[in-house]
C-alpha cells in the first residue's frame, strides 16, 4: 500500500532536522520518531485529539500526540496546550517513547514492538496496539526509502 509521506518530515522539510536532533538527543532512531509523527499527526503540529472525556489532561497534543497527563507523569510542568509547540511536543514525545523502550528492553526482540504499542495505548496497555505497530513499521519503511 503506497503511503503519502507528509512533506514536513522529508529531508529538507521543516520538521526533518528537529525530528533527527530530538531523536538523537534521546537515543532514538530518527526514522521511528518520524514514523510516529506521521501516524499520530500526519506532520500537523497543532493536531489535538480530545477523546470522549472532554478532559484536557486526557487529550493528545501535537506532532506525537502526547497525552498531557502522561507528559506530567514524566516531569512536564506546562499547560496541555504547550505540547502543541513543535519543540516541546517532540521533546516530551521522545521522553515518553524512550521510557517505554527502556521499560520493555527485557523483552529482547519484541521490546520495540511492545514499546510502540504501549506508546499508543498508555502505561497500562490494552490489546489495540498491534495495528498501530504495523502502521509504524509501514511508515518507517516508507521513510527509509526517502531518507537514504
Amino acid at each position: 500500500m503506497p503511503i503519502d509521506l507528509p512533506p514536513a518530515v522529508l529531508p529538507g522539510g521543516e520538521l526533518h532536522d528537529l525530528i533527527v536532533s530530538q531523536a538523537q538527543e534521546h537515543g532514538l532512531d530518527p526514522l521511528l520518531v518520524a514514523a510516529i509523527v506521521c501516524e499520530e499527526s500526519r506532520g500537523v503540529p497543532d493536531a489535538v485529539h480530545e477523546h470522549s472525556t472532554g478532559d484536557p489532561a486526557k487529550a493528545s497534543y501535537g506532532l506525537m500526540q502526547v497525552v498531557a497527563s502522561t507528559a506530567w507523569w514524566h516531569g512536564f510542568e506546562g499547560a496541555p496546550g504547550e505540547l502543541l509547540e513543535v519543540e516541546v511536543g517532540l521533546y516530551w514525545g521522545c521522553v515518553v517513547l524512550r521510557w517505554y523502550l527502556d521499560r520493555e528492553a527485557h523483552h529482547g526482540k519484541h521490546a520495540e514492538g511492545n514499546a510502540i504499542e504501549s506508546y499508543h495505548t498508555g502505561r497500562h496497555g490494552n490489546t489495540r496496539g498491534t495495528y498501530y505497530w504495523i502502521r509504524i513499521k509501514q511508515w518507517r519503511e516508507a521513510l527509509r526509502e526517502v531518507w537514504k
